[in-house]
């Protein structure tokens, strides 16, 4: 009976947005810092094309190419490598872009050999949530 008028009242209540924000903030964080060591890893161009809900990672398939034609593998071993958050989870940058590149040092730039500023990425749900990519060093924290 007392599970009967839990799952009647209670359960329709129970909010998850909380936890969507910061899981999709926890998987863009951890995305971002992967691209930067694929960049020097492979030695190659990646690049993090932020949507207003997704990221998506890709690198340049040749050496000294500023263009991303080759989708990244996650670390699941999944092609590609993309996170997508839940219903009501968005995605911001300041100052605002929809594609970072990481050069083969893990620098990070804008567009061919344009040298990004500080980069604040803000997930917004249930609150906000930030992190930071330094410039020069490409430091994500």
């Amino acid at each position: 009976m007392v599970v009967a008028i839990l799952a009647v009242v209670a359960i329709p209540r129970l909010n998850t947005h909380t936890f969507d924000t910061v899981g999709f903030y926890q998987e863009v964080l951890s995305s971002v810092r992967y691209a930067q060591k694929e960049a020097v890893a492979k030695r190659r161009v990646t690049c993090v094309i932020l949507g207003a809900n997704s990221v998506t990672i890709r690198f340049a398939k040749n050496t000294g190419a500023f263009t991303c034609d080759t989708d990244l593998t996650s670390p699941r071993g999944v092609t590609p490598f993309t996170v997508t958050a839940s219903s009501g989870v968005t995605l911001s940058s300041s100052p605002p872009i929809g594609t970072l590149f990481f050069d083969p040092l893990g620098r990070p730039f804008d567009a061919a050999g344009v040298s990004s500023p500080q980069r604040t990425i803000s997930i917004t749900g249930d609150g906000t949530q930030s992190f930071v990519i330094e410039p020069e060093t490409g430091y994500v924290h």
